[in-house]
């Protein structure tokens, strides 16, 4: 615990830089017509919520006393800061933010539906570990058939199946587009 403002003011300033790479991405997509309807506006406004975020979480732990190396330090290496830091949580912290960055990149290489599916069972896998692989499975595809519902039915958005279209067209002989 005597590490808390450390592991705060790291997280912010990680949370900040992710933010920060969220912007860029979601900037290079295609704005098809007015920005504001732009596949890029929502990641940009989430990530621009989530950079305010990070700079409260860094201005709490600097105020709390927070910072990279204590008080006497020698300028150990920046690595150091958080290999050898004992708090599980701050681990499952960064490990979270890569997974959901890992996510976000996936989605340009295996689309949208897939790359949801696929990080479902897993996430499902990595957080709740004791439940079995078919219900994760379950769980997945119920996520992704809701997914499809909500943009295709709901908001008129028809998001590319990308595996899921080869799928039905064996099978069905068409696919929904």
């Amino acid at each position: 615990m005597a590490d808390q403002p450390r592991e705060d003011l790291f997280l912010g300033i990680l949370i900040i830089g992710v933010a920060i790479f969220l912007i860029l991405y979601s900037a290079s997509l295609p704005i098809p017509g007015r920005w504001i309807d732009a596949p890029a506006a929502v990641p940009i406004g989430l990530s621009i919520i989530l950079a305010g975020l990070g700079s409260g979480l860094m201005i709490k732990a600097r105020s709390q006393g927070g910072r990279f190396f204590g008080a006497g330090s020698n300028g150990k290496a920046f690595l150091h800061l958080f290999l050898f830091l004992k708090n599980r949580e701050f681990h499952r912290a960064l490990f979270t933010i890569a997974f959901v960055l890992l996510f976000i990149v996936s989605i340009s290489y295996l689309q949208f539906y897939p790359a949801s599916l696929l990080f479902v069972v897993i996430g499902i896998r990595i957080y709740a570990p004791r439940i079995k692989w078919y219900y994760a499975v379950i769980v997945a595809f119920t996520t992704v058939v809701g997914l499809f519902a909500i943009f295709s039915c709901i908001f008129g958005l028809p998001l590319r199946l990308g595996v899921f279209e080869y799928l039905l067209k064996f099978m069905i002989g068409r696919t929904y587009l």
